[in-house]
């Protein structure tokens, strides 16, 4: 919410969508903040629906360890659509946007950071095209059929190496 709120005093014009459910869910729902819809959990259909319409993708998360060691599903998402990304906090998602070189990531209270990136991306479209064009190329690795294909191979090594583990203990 601070971002839009810094946006709205800069006098950008934009318009915020808020998809998805956690601790912060009520207090953005009982916001009247200018240019902010709320669109809670959706399904998957709706969710990519909807995503299409964006231009840049804004993953906030709050600062736990579990934000630190992840790259949030949203992250893949965007990608997915070939759309800059924005992520806080930093983290190995953040990692990843910069290695693709699809999007930036910040610390939560860098609300100024986030913002000049922001309207970097909007003011400056070769930078935008930048983004949007290593997004389009890395896309089909980043989809759910290619996540669900990662995670069946990880699953299957680890019950290989337990299988092994047995027999060997044995």
């Amino acid at each position: 919410m601070e971002v839009v709120k810094e946006l709205n005093k800069r006098g950008e014009t934009f318009h915020c969508i808020a998809i998805g459910s956690g601790s912060k869910e009520l207090v953005i729902k009982k916001s009247e903040v200018e240019n902010l819809e709320f669109r809670g959990r959706l399904n998957n259909e709706e969710l990519a629906k909807v995503i299409r319409t964006c231009h840049v993708g804004l993953s906030f998360r709050t600062d736990d360890e579990i934000s630190a060691r992840s790259i949030p599903v949203r992250v893949s998402e965007y990608i997915g659509v070939g759309i800059p990304t924005v992520l806080t906090p930093k983290s190995e998602g953040g990692e990843l946007l910069d290695s693709y070189q699809v999007g930036k990531a910040f610390d939560n209270d860098e609300v100024s950071a986030i913002c000049d990136f922001i309207q970097q991306l909007k003011y400056n479209q070769d930078l935008y095209q930048f983004y949007k064009n290593n997004a389009i190329r890395i896309r089909s690795n980043f989809s759910r059929e290619a996540g669900a294909e990662l995670f069946v191979r990880k699953m299957k090594q680890c019950l290989n190496v337990e299988e092994t583990v047995k027999h060997s203990s044995m």
